[in-house]
């Protein structure tokens, strides 16, 4: 029971981050589309709030890991943000910033969709309320897989 309730609050917390990335890109998108007539500019990721109080012991072996090391995920993304802004490129910072929010938002969903499944505790979809963000981080995050993968090639 223990694990059930704290597995519902860390499936929130974390499908609120993955909201708050897809908004990210969102602002991102229709600041450049509207040439800066609309939308914010955005250069860092979302705050993944603090997790809850509980017995983490009591989470799956293979889902506890994952919950954790996020936190190092966000700081090494939050790195490659500032890169651009170290060496002068700021132009480059909200596409970067995109991508990033896109890898480290679709990975909290993809997360807390695991927990809800093996909790049993109902799938969430944010399509029947308001609109697709897994859609929009999912595109981000592809095309982060993607350069981390071109830069990884050999040859």
């Amino acid at each position: 029971r223990e694990a059930r309730y704290l597995a519902i609050q860390i499936a929130v917390l974390l499908e609120n981050f993955a909201i708050d990335c897809a908004n990210t890109i969102s602002d991102n998108d229709l600041r450049t589309s509207s040439d800066g007539h609309a939308g914010k500019w955005r250069g860092t990721l979302p705050t993944l709030a603090p997790f809850p109080e509980g017995d983490w012991r009591s989470l799956r072996a293979d889902l506890l890991p994952r919950c954790l090391t996020l936190r190092n995920e966000l700081k090494l993304s939050e790195g490659q943000i500032d890169f651009w802004d170290e060496i002068g490129e700021r132009d480059c910072i909200p596409n970067e910033c995109d991508q990033q929010a896109g890898k480290c938002g679709y990975r909290a969903w993809l997360l807390a969709g695991d927990m809800r499944r093996h909790y049993h505790l109902g799938a969430f979809d944010p399509k029947n309320t308001s609109w697709d963000v897994v859609h929009t981080i999912k595109e981000q995050h592809d095309k982060a897989v993607q350069r981390i993968n071109d830069r990884n090639a050999p040859g």
